[in-house]
């Protein structure tokens, strides 16, 4: 080892003192701008694998259905078409429906994918619908716009060679929604007067020329008939009888002259049944991390059964195991449960979070009433009447409120950093904007007109979509 730079230094005569600390010192700032330079270096090579992590994850949520590309300030129209009578989310499309046919509108580009049309279909009795899996409360969220792998249509067309007032058969066809290609399809027997999915199955009614109630389900994917139910009386449906129908999941009641009460299950007579309070299809949807939750209605009360991967009972539970509609899969050790009694407000139903595996109850959310609509890394977004709330999954802990619009109908939209939300012009016009919030901390960053007379915004592919009350519009 060397001897030590200050005994050198104090051997020296007085003149040649200062040089040598002069050196020495100069050796010293040396070393400490190598180590300043090594520490900056480190700094931003960690901000750089950060950055390049956060790019990651980012990306990776971009592929999420419902979920967006990075937004990095105001919105612009990239394209605009002409929309149709209504329009279905599916195949990762938008599926317009026109008159005489239907047609998929790439996201992204806003051109046509493909297109199945019937000229000669009666326009008032074209009836389309997709597969997609609607839980109870998801219109009133906002999710007019679902995700779904068919479309399926009920057409009406003449009878080929005689008086266009003279109609063939019906027929439903089923379209693969990425392609356009038929799938399968099914004569029908008498007039249509009523459509609804039910499961993953189409139920469609139909008035025979007895005038009798035929009411017939099929599989929507195969085309497999489950079971057909023909009424014992003739007329018992005028030819023109303006009646009504409504149905629980369990239960089809037809109430006209005559009031006809169908099990939906196996197509058998229900002995004075009650006419069901309100539409429940009775489904099944897939659970994050694995697992389906199964529905029902019970007379009084909805109630969910929770399945794990081999199809066992995990448990039951009074309310609605709510799928949120779009989510990363985060926090899948905790469900959301919509169940009547544990509002804060006392008002509709409230939110509990509940164990996947045992639906013990976890927590019950603070904030008023909401339904679970998107779920980012174990945050998730409750959309209300006039609000959005963000609520920590884990804990049920209430992070933020921002007010909105309360006459806008679509679900917040967000690129896993900052969520957009619906909003009111300050000028008094009363057109809708979008308030771009950061998702942690509900801090307004920017905001953007929207097209005029916008009705509701949605993502589709990773493209924004407004739907206004004349066109469909492509934001970015």
């Amino acid at each position: 080892m060397g001897p030590d730079p200050a005994d050198v230094a104090g051997s020296l005569p007085p003149g040649e003192r200062g040089r040598s600390s002069a050196r020495h010192g100069g050796r010293g700032r040396a070393r400490g701008l190598v180590v300043l330079s090594v520490v900056v270096a480190l700094v931003v090579g960690a901000g750089w694998v950060q950055d390049r992590a956060e790019q990651g994850r980012l990306a990776a949520l971009a592929q999420v259905p419902g979920l967006v590309p990075p937004l990095e300030g105001p919105l612009e129209e990239v394209w605009r078409t002409t929309p149709g009578t209504w329009q279905m989310i599916a195949g990762g499309m938008v599926v317009r429906v026109d008159p005489r046919g239907v047609t998929a509108i790439d996201p992204v580009t806003g051109r046509e994918r493909w297109t199945r049309a019937w000229p000669e279909a009666q326009p008032s009795d074209l009836t389309c619908g997709t597969d997609a899996v609607e839980p109870d409360g998801m219109w009133r969220a906002g999710g007019a716009l679902l995700e779904a792998d068919h479309v399926w249509c009920v057409v009406l067309t003449p009878e080929p060679g005689v008086e266009a007032a003279v109609l063939a058969p019906p027929v439903v066809v089923v379209l693969d929604a990425l392609t356009g290609e038929q799938v399968t399809s099914w004569d029908l027997e008498g007039t249509p007067v009523l459509s609804q999915k039910v499961g993953q199955d189409l139920v469609v009614g139909l008035r025979t020329e007895q005038g009798r109630l035929r009411v017939v389900r099929h599989d929507i994917a195969t085309g497999e008939r489950r079971w057909e139910f023909v009424s014992d009386q003739d007329g018992a449906i005028g030819e023109h009888e303006s009646a009504g129908w409504s149905f629980d999941g369990i239960t089809l009641v037809w109430s006209g002259s005559t009031e006809i009460a169908v099990d939906l299950t196996d197509g058998s007579v229900v002995e004075g049944g009650e006419v069901p309070s309100g539409l429940w299809p009775e489904e099944s949807a897939d659970l994050p991390g694995g697992g389906v939750v199964e529905w029902s209605f019970g007379g009084e009360t909805f109630r969910s059964r929770v399945l794990d991967l081999d199809g066992q009972l995990l448990f039951e539970i009074d309310g609605t195991v709510f799928p949120v509609p779009v989510t990363d899969g985060s926090v899948p050790e905790i469900l959301l449960v919509l169940q009547w009694g544990v509002s804060p407000t006392g008002e509709g139903p409230g939110v509990t979070g509940v164990d996947s595996a045992t639906g013990e109850q976890v927590w019950v959310s603070p904030v008023v009433p909401g339904y679970p609509v998107v779920q980012i890394d174990g945050l998730v977004l409750l959309r209300g009447e006039s609000s959005v709330d963000a609520v920590d999954v884990t804990d049920g802990t209430g992070l933020w409120t921002v007010p909105t619009s309360p006459t806008s109908f679509w679900l917040p939209v967000s690129d896993g950093r900052t969520v957009l939300l619906p909003a009111l012009a300050e000028d008094g016009t009363g057109d809708r904007v979008v308030a771009a919030v950061d998702l942690r901390t509900g801090q307004e960053r920017w905001r953007t007109d929207l097209p005029k007379r916008t009705q509701m915004l949605t993502a589709v592919g990773g493209r924004l979509i407004a739907l206004t009350a004349g066109d469909l519009v492509g934001l970015g």
